[in-house]
């Protein structure tokens, strides 16, 4: 499987040559557009070099492409990304569209089509997300709870429920790969999301709210308003015990290596050897911790 993955991305990566096809934004390509060494037409010949170089070089390619809507900013390189996105968009698209094919190709038309297939979706409900409620429905005490997050680590792929957890190349020998936990639990981009008071992070609360409150009523909960309160309100404390900004640029405070037994002194309510044995992880192990405080 990984080599097919591998040579598929190769053959997309020797499609850059490919000569070039003209398509709306919104449709998916069928060939990438191809783009000489040296655009000629990219340039703007009418300002003098000497008094504006970056006119002269981009000003052409500047007017032919201007910054779409959606964007905050665009660039050649921004253009290309979106450009391979379309067009990786064609080629699942056609793969999804052929019966005939077989192995990697046809699990990745497959998984593409159900990813696409949004009345399946909405008719699906949170179905698929049963299993997951029911686990946290069964949870009966405090000492099961590390082996809930792991299974929802696990199940979900994320690291964003509560924290994360993951391995990690030591920052103080490079040729070990250690345990790294690092802080999470919060939805919004930034601690200070949470805490700002001024108007525009006080807008955005207000339609996180909404958006927990409508989540909540999709799930067919019985209190829509008190539990879309509760999660921003427990979001809050957990953004308020992050680092900020400015003290994540430090580096020494992101280094903060221990043992098990350190680990576990941080959080004595929550047992790390029984999270461990949920995820499989073997016993014992170095670990850094990049927020303490936030642990604790």
């Amino acid at each position: 499987m990984k080599r097919s993955l591998s040579l598929f991305g190769a053959c997309v990566a020797l499609a850059v040559t490919a000569l070039a096809q003209t398509a709306p934004p919104e449709t998916p390509l069928q060939q990438l557009p191809y783009t000489p060494s040296l655009d000629v037409a990219a340039m703007d010949r009418r300002i003098e070099p000497c008094e504006d170089l970056y006119q002269f070089s981009c000003g052409g390619w500047m007017q032919a492409n201007p910054i779409p809507s959606d964007q905050s900013r665009w660039s050649v390189y921004a253009k290309l990304a979106n450009d391979n996105q379309r067009y990786l968009w064609g080629v699942l698209s056609a793969m999804a569209a052929e019966p005939q094919l077989a192995g990697a190709r046809r699990q990745l038309g497959d998984y593409f089509a159900a990813c696409m297939d949004e009345a399946a979706l909405e008719q699906a409900g949170t179905q698929p997300m049963a299993a997951l409620l029911a686990a946290i429905d069964s949870l009966k005490s405090a000492k099961d709870f590390p082996a809930l997050v792991a299974h929802l680590h696990l199940a979900t792929g994320s690291n964003r429920f509560l924290f994360g957890y993951g391995s990690g190349q030591d920052l103080d020998e490079p040729t070990r790969v250690i345990a790294f936990v690092t802080a999470g639990g919060i939805s919004l981009p930034d601690r200070a999301d949470y805490l700002d008071q001024d108007a525009k992070s006080r807008t955005l609360r207000a339609q996180y709210l909404a958006h927990l409150r409508k989540t909540f009523e999709l799930l067919g909960d019985a209190q829509v308003a008190r539990s879309a309160a509760k999660v921003l309100a427990i979001e809050t404390e957990l953004a308020r015990a992050r680092l900020t900004r400015v003290e994540q640029r430090d580096p020494y405070k992101s280094r903060n290596p221990m043992g098990l037994k350190g680990l576990q002194a941080l959080t004595p309510g929550f047992s790390w050897p029984a999270y461990r044995a949920a995820l499989g992880a073997p016993a014992g192990g170095s670990h850094n911790v990049n927020e303490p405080r936030y642990l604790r």
